[in-house]
């Protein structure tokens, strides 16, 4: 099948195209637009309803019945965007699947794009994702570049020794994203996406590129806003990345500030664990840095304490 061309009934496309929605019903149409829009064709768009009440149903239902693409409905209980993307990676047809939230749109030649450049790896086996850059709805882009316009290494390099901020959107690989599923014990808490990318960057590589694939519209109920809220919820997911983070750490190069940033972040997420210092001591992947960040991770462990009291009153 041609690039160009759209994927017959009952056909597998070669793009899936997944989105976790929740109580968005309004923004749907602008993506489905933007979809609609798109110089590539072969694709799906396979929407995860986690427990809406706003009737997403029926507005998925009715954009389906005006799509020339095919549309994907699973309705799930409200267990989070990382649950729904593990569910959603499962029922994915497409070789590539490329992940965009509720109120970004894409650029109308993104996914041709993205299937461009996928083609022009020339060992696929060994990568998991293409990812380009986000912009505003001004047009300014979101974050740091890569530093040339076609950059091959892996998440971690990219987010924790170079230090690139900015949210991206990209395509991988299916197979892959069903290789790293979210921890079972955290199954229904939205896990730090640093802990999956962070393994898949010990067996695969990415493609960065410096070009703008979508724009990102950020809201006052979004995930990063929730994430603020509730810290102490979300210690269990935040501690496993931590860990996780600095042993890999041990052998990769890191800034020395996020280093100890980092350090002292799993000071404060292991005491809302409860976890006791001489367990935090010996299972740290290193001492020296662990003791020198323990003041830190301590006074902003008691700084969420005394904010969660504040809350309750």
């Amino acid at each position: 099948m041609g690039a160009g061309s759209r994927t017959r009934d009952g056909e597998a496309p070669l793009v899936s195209v997944l989105t976790v929605t929740f109580n968005r019903r309004v923004l749907l149409p602008r993506l489905h637009d933007s979809l609609r829009r798109q110089t590539f064709h072969d694709f799906e768009w396979v929407v995860v309803d986690d427990g809406s009440t706003d009737g997403t149903r029926e507005a998925v239902a009715a954009l389906a019945a005006t799509s020339a693409f095919a549309v994907r409905y699973l309705h799930q209980e409200n267990t989070g965007r990382t649950f729904g993307l593990d569910r959603g990676y499962a029922i994915c047809r497409g070789r590539f699947t490329a992940v965009i939230d509720d109120d970004d749109w894409y650029a109308p030649d993104a996914l041709a794009r993205l299937v461009g450049h996928w083609a022009r790896i020339s060992e696929p086996e060994l990568f998991a994702e293409v990812q380009g850059l986000t912009a505003r709805p001004d047009g300014s882009t979101i974050g740091d570049p890569f530093p040339t316009d076609i950059f091959d290494s892996d998440h971690f390099h990219i987010r924790e020794s170079l230090r690139l901020r900015g949210d991206r959107l990209g395509m991988s690989r299916t197979s892959v994203l069903r290789e790293f599923p979210t921890p079972p014990e955290f199954a229904c808490v939205n896990v730090p996406h640093g802990l999956m990318f962070n393994r898949m960057a010990e067996r695969y590589r990415c493609r960065g590129v410096n070009e703008v694939i979508g724009y990102k519209e950020y809201r006052p109920d979004g995930i990063t806003r929730s994430k603020l809220r509730a810290h102490a919820a979300l210690s269990g997911p935040r501690l496993l990345y931590l860990e996780e983070l600095l042993r890999q750490g041990r052998h990769r190069p890191m800034p020395a500030k996020h280093r100890y940033k980092s350090y002292a972040n799993l000071v404060r997420n292991a005491l809302h664990q409860r976890r006791s210092f001489g367990r935090l001591i010996a299972d740290a992947p290193s001492r020296a840095w662990l003791l020198a960040a323990l003041p830190i991770g301590v006074g902003v462990y008691l700084r969420d304490r005394l904010n969660e009291a504040s809350s309750r009153r």
